[in-house]
């Protein structure tokens, strides 16, 4: 994995978690957050894949995180929901800045939040 695909690989952790969920402020259950969030992650990848424009990721991932911003955690994920989507900006604004070594140190607590909340598929590996 190359360097850039590795910031975008940590950027698509975050990317993932975005995007599922629609406009609605219903809490979601533990299982139904982690379910969305786990296919978001997926689509992530997938749309990040083969993105190697630091500028590009970082759109990609604010359209995530944007959606992300839609679900609404159960409350034992607050914490962890509030640390994921503000990591997830800091790459967004790295990226947009054209700096992948800044968007890839992110990364590691990237992963270790989305594991904490056990969205495994948000984790970058």
């Amino acid at each position: 994995m190359t360097r850039r695909n590795a910031a975008l690989a940590a950027a698509v952790a975050a990317t993932a978690l975005a995007g599922c969920g629609g406009s609605s402020n219903k809490q979601l259950s533990y299982s139904d957050f982690i379910s969305k969030a786990n296919k978001v992650c997926a689509d992530g990848n997938a749309e990040l894949a083969n993105v190697n424009d630091a500028k590009q990721a970082g759109k990609i991932l604010d359209k995530y995180v944007q959606k992300f911003k839609d679900l609404t955690p159960p409350d034992k994920l607050k914490p962890e929901y509030d640390q994921f989507v503000s990591v997830s900006e800091q790459q967004v604004e790295k990226l947009n800045a054209g700096d992948f070594e800044a968007a890839n140190a992110l990364g590691p607590k990237s992963n270790e939040i989305a594991a904490k909340m056990g969205a495994q598929e948000c984790v970058s590996g």
